[in-house]
């Protein structure tokens, strides 16, 4: 027969082991309160970020700034609204360079564009310049961009981050500074020499096709001050509106320089009715 010592320790020992699955069950249940605070704090921080970026957004689009869609709308500008805009309101503000040819690059003609993150007239010919370089190729990269609210605040697209694929053309363009005016990309050594000789002030926005050059805006973009660039787009469905006027007449001169770098290629593009009237326009 067991002890009374024996049967004591019997007791003690299951009363330890009950202690330590009651300490067991309040460990395991304070870890899942632990885990289900855990999942509530990042659930509630999800909620709270996506309430600040649509309020942000909200707050973007009531300045004026709009979304980013129009960036992706630059490339899908259609023929039928260019050849109805024709020259419009476009200046032929393009130098001709004595005895120039092409830059060619891989075997296809380049174009050079210099500009800044903070000069409205960048702002301005971006806009342009983006639309009839789609008809060429394909960009990738591109990003929203604004002028600084100086006076007004330009909306526009950057080049900073930006290539440019074509099997027609070679696109260079460079952002030299940003919007506060602090150094960002450097031109190389050729193309700095290039802009010295022609563009001894360095002034912006400068674009370069070999055979001439051209500084400043090619049209008077003054209606993108502190415009929503969502309905700047829109507007361009309208020939007669002034955004169509402007840009699209513009981007239609620069289609016609282009495609003067190509032997007018392609056909469907340089043969179309907006881009044969500029090319007369341009000479």
């Amino acid at each position: 027969m067991a002890s009374r010592r024996d049967k004591q320790a019997a007791v003690s020992a299951r009363q330890r082991i009950a202690e330590q699955q009651r300490a067991e069950q309040v460990r395991r249940k304070r870890t899942r309160m632990i885990m289900v605070g855990v999942a509530v704090v990042v659930a509630l921080a999800m909620i709270i970020g996506a309430m600040l970026l649509a309020n942000a957004a909200r707050q973007r689009e009531a300045a004026g700034e709009g979304s980013d869609a129009y960036v992706s709308g630059l490339s899908q500008v259609s023929a039928p609204q260019l050849d109805a805009v024709g020259v419009g309101a476009a200046r032929d503000a393009a130098t001709p360079v004595e005895g120039g040819e092409p830059v060619m690059v891989d075997g296809k003609p380049r174009v050079l564009y210099v500009g800044t993150e903070y000069c409205p007239y960048c702002g301005m010919e971006r806009w342009a310049l983006t639309i009839a370089l789609s008809r060429f190729g394909t960009f990738d990269g591109l990003e929203a961009s604004r002028t600084p609210a100086n006076e007004s605040s330009i909306p526009t697209v950057s080049y900073e981050h930006a290539t440019f694929a074509s099997d027609l053309i070679v696109f260079d363009g460079f952002e030299t500074a940003d919007a506060e005016g602090r150094p960002l990309q450097t031109l190389s050594a050729d193309d700095d020499a290039t802009l010295r000789q022609f563009n001894p002030g360095g002034s912006v926005p400068w674009t370069y096709w070999g055979t001439s050059h051209q500084l400043g805006a090619s049209y008077d973009g003054g209606f993108l001050a502190d415009a929503n660039p969502d309905e700047v787009l829109a507007r361009l469905g309208d020939a007669n509106s002034s955004e169509a006027q402007g840009i699209l007449g513009a981007a239609n001169v620069h289609t016609a320089r282009i495609c003067a770098l190509t032997g007018n290629q392609p056909g469907e593009v340089c043969d179309a009715p907006g881009v044969r009237a500029a090319a007369e326009f341009v000479g």
